[in-house]
């Protein structure tokens, strides 16, 4: 299906949905990955909350809604991005991206330093990467969709630490956290605490960067 359709101008990205219990760094995917890098396709992710695929631990919520809501998003997060970068995708497929939507971006630098100092202590668990897991999200290589209601400062906190390369303004339309209309013009008021290059990356060549050229 991505060969036939790979080439159109609407597709940009891929939004890969895997069985419970299949790893994405399986190497059955390797076919994949290997069409997308062809075709400078990236890899999109968005969790999901109550239908399935579940989002990891879903089991251990016990019911209360606003709890799974503020875990299944970025920890189902966290483990696709720790296959892909420990599984060695990101190496053997130089062409692909990955980005994530509706995860929030403040766990991005936390899980990244956290995973440069795993995949050293926990020696033999992970083939030899390239770069240093945190580096893949310095390159442009690893991107997440802001979500507005982390605000300015957590913004800020993670162009210090990555770089200006890996964030990505969204509005979430329609959901209420997108405050419509006017989530742009709340996010236009981050300049002072950003800076007008962090801002212009991310309202808009991140994302170019980001989606496959047409």
């Amino acid at each position: 299906e991505i060969k036939s359709r790979g080439k159109e101008p609407w597709a940009s990205c891929v939004w890969v949905s895997l069985p419970e219990g299949m790893p994405i760094d399986d190497p059955k995917l390797d076919p994949i990955w290997a069409v997308m890098n062809d075709y400078h396709l990236p890899i999109m992710h968005h969790s999901f909350f109550y239908e399935p695929p579940y989002f990891p631990g879903y089991r251990d919520i016990w019911g209360n809604a606003a709890i799974a809501r503020t875990a299944a998003h970025p920890w189902g997060a966290q483990r696709m991005l720790a296959y892909v970068i420990a599984g060695g995708i990101l190496d053997r497929f130089p062409n692909i991206r990955i980005g994530f939507a509706e995860t929030g971006h403040g766990w991005l630098p936390n899980w990244l330093l956290r995973l440069d100092s795993q995949v050293n202590y926990v020696k033999g668990s992970v083939k030899p990467l390239k770069h240093k897991p945190s580096d893949y999200a310095r390159q442009g290589r690893v991107l997440c969709a802001i979500e507005t209601h982390e605000g300015p400062e957590m913004t800020k906190a993670v162009m210090d630490i990555l770089g200006k390369e890996c964030l990505m303004y969204a509005s979430d339309f329609p959901h209420p956290e997108c405050d419509w209309p006017h989530s742009v013009d709340n996010v236009l008021k981050w300049s002072n605490v950003i800076g007008d290059a962090g801002m212009k990356a991310m309202l808009g060549t991140n994302a170019d960067r980001y989606m496959r050229p047409v």
